[in-house]
């Protein structure tokens, strides 16, 4: 079972998301880097805005395992176990029985991820 990431633990994703640009391209918000940039000084604000523009584009397509996948395609490891930290909070308040819910990692095309990257 994959959820839509909540607000409150946007705020804390924001707080240690690394390379936000690089994970804004892979998450489909290429054209909006420049406006966050323009908009916002904060490193922690830009990335706190590229995840809430993220979350409002995609709605409920907007997911802890999505972006759990994007960290660890980026070698993000330590970010990657944030976010699943993150999906167990939020299935243990969904679901009462949470070793009973598998944690499935999502299949992301590495090619179109390395093209994303190197275009960086």
């Amino acid at each position: 079972m994959d959820t839509k990431i909540t607000d409150a633990h946007l705020v804390k994703i924001a707080k240690f998301l690394p390379n936000w640009k690089v994970v804004a391209r892979l998450l489909g918000l290429e054209a909006e880097i420049n406006d966050i940039e323009n908009r916002y000084r904060d490193g922690e604000d830009q990335r706190s805005e590229a995840l809430t523009k993220w979350v409002r584009k995609e709605g409920s397509q907007a997911t802890y395992m999505k972006l759990y996948g994007i960290l660890l395609v980026m070698q993000e490891g330590e970010a990657a176990e944030k976010v699943k930290e993150l999906t167990r909070d939020s299935m243990t308040s969904h679901n009462p029985h949470p070793a009973a819910t598998p944690l499935a990692v999502p299949t992301v095309p590495v090619a179109v991820i390395a093209d994303n990257i190197t275009a960086t």
